[in-house]
This record gives C-alpha cells, sequence and structure tokens, in this order.
C-alpha cells in the first residue's frame, strides 16, 4: 500500500486530507478530517489514526470527509498536493522536504498543515501530531493519559527529517526473552509501532540449523509455492529445550510463585509451533516446523511493507549445511570421512596437560560426525580432546555417540581440565 493522502502524504501522491479543528476549545462540529475519494488504503489508514488519537485524547470524535468546505482543518498533503494550493508559503517550503521529511505548521484561519515527503513519512507526521496531544509511543505499545484534554488544535511550526536512512530494531532469535515465542500477532504489534517512533527497519538474527527463521537446503528441496519437502530437526527455544545459553527443560506446572498458572500447557513456545515440541521428529514435522514459520514471516513481513519497513534475515558464518548433504561430498572410499566442520589452525601455542603441542594445535569444529571405512569387528576408541579458544565454562558443551549411542554427555573441557 502507498500512503499519499491520509495524514502525511507522499512524493508521488498528490491526495491530502485535512483535520479541522479551531484556533480554541473547538467546535466539533466544524472540525473535520479531510481525506480524498482516491486516497492509498494507508492515506485512509493514516487519517483513521488522527481521528483515533484525538479521540482517546478529547473525547470528540472527528468525521473524515473526501472534501473540506469552509472549515479550519489540519491539512494532511503529500508536498505537491492540490490542499496546499491555498497558501504558498506552505506549498514553497514544501518542495524541498526529502522523501523521509514533514512538516507540521499551524496556520491563522486555515488550520494546521502536515506536508510530507514520501509514502512513509504521512504516518511519521500523523504520529508526530500525535505526540503533540500529549500521546507518547514505546515499543511496547502506547502511552495515553487518562484525564481527557479540551479539543484545541496546537501551534506548531517545524520540519522533521530523521538523522539515519534506516532506523530499526534487530530482535535477537535463541532467547525466551527474544522473539522465539513471538506469534503473528506479537509481530504485528511490535510492527505497528515502528512508524510512531520514526523506524523504518526490522532484521531478524538466526543460527543456522539451529531454529527455522532460515532454511538450508538444495534447490530441488523446495517446492513451486516457497514450501520445502526435506529439512532437519530444528526448533525455536522452548520450556522442554535444555539450552546452552542456561536454560533447563521444565514443565510449565514446576514454575514457582504462580507463573505455572500463566502457561495452559507443559511445553511451552511458539503457538504456531504447537505440538512438535521440544523439536519435531517425522520427515513430515521438520517440513512442517520451517513451512508454519515461513507464514508467520510472510503475513509478518507484509504488513512491514505496507507500511514502509524494510525488513531482512541473516545468519551468522560460517554457514552450517545438513549433515545429509555434506554426506553427499563425502568421498566413499576414504578411510576417515569428517562429516561437517571447519579447521582451525594454533600453531605455535602451548598446550598445557600433554608434550606432544603439535597434535592439538590443529583442530576440526563444528563437527557433525567422523565415519570410518572399516572391517567388521571389535575396536577400541581413543577420543582427545583440547579447548583452544574459549577460557569460560559452558562456553562450549557437546555430547560424543559411536555407532548411534552416547558415551560421552555434555562434557564442558574447560570445566573439567581448565
Amino acid at each position: 500500500m502507498s500512503m499519499t493522502r491520509l495524514m502525511l502524504c507522499a512524493t508521488a501522491l498528490l491526495s491530502p486530507f485535512l483535520f479541522c479543528p479551531v484556533a480554541a476549545a473547538a467546535d466539533t462540529q466544524n472540525t473535520v478530517i479531510a481525506c480524498p475519494s482516491d486516497a492509498s488504503p494507508l492515506v485512509q489508514f493514516a487519517a483513521r489514526e488522527v481521528r483515533r488519537y484525538v479521540y482517546q485524547r478529547t473525547g470528540e470524535l472527528l468525521s473524515i470527509r473526501k472534501r473540506v468546505g469552509v472549515e479550519s482543518a489540519v491539512i494532511l498533503s503529500v508536498r505537491d498536493g492540490a490542499l496546499l494550493r491555498g497558501d504558498e508559503g506552505v506549498r514553497a517550503d514544501a518542495r524541498d522536504l526529502s522523501p523521509q521529511e514533514y512538516l507540521l505548521r499551524t496556520v491563522s484561519n486555515q488550520g494546521v498543515f502536515l506536508v510530507d515527503g514520501s509514502d512513509t513519512a504521512v504516518l511519521y507526521a500523523a504520529y508526530r501530531f500525535a505526540e503533540n496531544l500529549g500521546v507518547r509511543f514505546y515499543l511496547h505499545g502506547d502511552v495515553i493519559p487518562d484525564e481527557k484534554i479540551p479539543f484545541v488544535l496546537p501551534v506548531l511550526d517545524e520540519v522533521r527529517k530523521p538523522l539515519f536512512e534506516l532506523r530499526g530494531i534487530q530482535p535477537f532469535h535463541d532467547f525466551a526473552e527474544g522473539p522465539d515465542w513471538w506469534n503473528l500477532e506479537d509481530y504485528h504489534a511490535i510492527i505497528g509501532q515502528l512508524p510512531k517512533l520514526g523506524m523504518n527497519f526490522i532484521g531478524l538474527h538466526t543460527y543456522p540449523l539451529s531454529e527455522p527463521t532460515v532454511w538450508v537446503g538444495e534447490k530441488g528441496d523446495v517446492n513451486g509455492d516457497g514450501t520445502v519437502n526435506r529439512a532437519y530437526a530444528t526448533q525455536y527455544f522452548n520450556t522442554a529445550q535444555n539450552s546452552s545459553w542456561g536454560y533447563k527443560s521444565r514443565k510449565t506446572s514446576d514454575f514457582a510463585c504462580g507463573a505455572s498458572q500463566l502457561f495452559e500447557r507443559e511445553q511451552y513456545g511458539a503457538e504456531f509451533l504447537k505440538g512438535m515440541t521440544p523439536a519435531p521428529v517425522t520427515p513430515e514435522e521438520c517440513n512442517a516446523v520451517f513451512n508454519k514459520t515461513g507464514v508467520v514471516f510472510h503475513d509478518a513481513f507484509s504488513l512491514a511493507r505496507t507500511f514502509g519497513i524494510k525488513t531482512c534475515i541473516g545468519t551468522e558464518t560460517p554457514l552450517r549445511i545438513p549433515s545429509y548433504i555434506l554426506e553427499k561430498s563425502v568421498s566413499p572410499d576414504a578411510s576417515v570421512q569428517a562429516v561437517g566442520g571447519s579447521n582451525a589452525n594454533y600453531s605455535g601455542s602451548a598446550i598445557e596437560g600433554t608434550e606432544d603441542d603439535q597434535l592439538y594445535q590443529s583442530v576440526r569444529y563444528n563437527l557433525d560426525a567422523y565415519r570410518f571405512k572399516l572391517p567388521n569387528g571389535r575396536y577400541k576408541v581413543t577420543l582427545k580432546f583440547a579447548e583452544v579458544a574459549y577460557d569460560t565454562v559452558g562456553a562450549r558443551v557437546f555430547d560424543v555417540s559411536v555407532q548411534g549411542k552416547e558415551v560421552i554427555g555434555k562434557l564442558d573441557l574447560f570445566a573439567t581440565v581448565g
């Protein structure tokens, strides 16, 4: 949707709308919001937002009309809109407005002009007008004083322009405090607050393979409609998971201090992934986790685009690859096959607890598995480890399985040997 004529209009849009209060305690019968009949849906939304906040602060419900007669008005227009023709001073200043810039000016005997340089600025100006009525905006919601005020047109003369072209938030996944538990309604609520704060960006961080924000796979595993037909087991954080960030699996009924009464089920997480916690099991469930997540992001980011908000999803590097893809690149003739992982070399570093420093100075990390090409028989497996990167307890904790059977659980090398 474009925002041309509602409250603060956009560069290419010519339709404005008017909001008309009187300079003293206004006679609401002579106060209207004018929104042209050909206004875009977003401009029409902006007009309703002006009416909403005027009503919440004053108790006066202004009408929205297609045109304005002799009334005083708060005029919301694009910088070259037809409603500016009545005031050459405002019209002249509006010509130089940049795409995200807007002007608010009270003109005697006419009303307040809210003029914008772009589609997105239409909402910025509308919400700035609401701030002049005493409304305050935060990421978690609006703050509107309980006490009503008389309906008086504010005296305004300001031009506002953001300091940065991109302004926004980057919620961090993989934590209960972050967006792992957000549902579509939560994304809508957060995104809906961004224009009120003058923001135009939302970016999401993700750990590849560890959560379903980003799917990693091959071209043939994607259907024509964007859904996937092959995936790996992953989930957003939920109360049934053990996390390396200090969270332990626990039934919500075991939560203390009355917190158990807040939850309807023992395993709590994102509502749209309910029934697949702590993690999906079947191939169908693995696909469903990504496909359901995709629906949420499609709808959430569609709303963001409506408000002129740019979106971005990124992953940490190096990008991890699913093991079923990595196995295709392993030579079947190799006697030792490393599946996944990256190499790091700490040549010259002293390794405590051994006289063979060189053996431990070259390591493979983020490893999925080693496969050995050997004749059937009984073998003794010797595992040697060194912690060469971290000096904090809990920074690297891992399990070891041999032929599918766990033989070492939650090994923390630094905690063990320092």
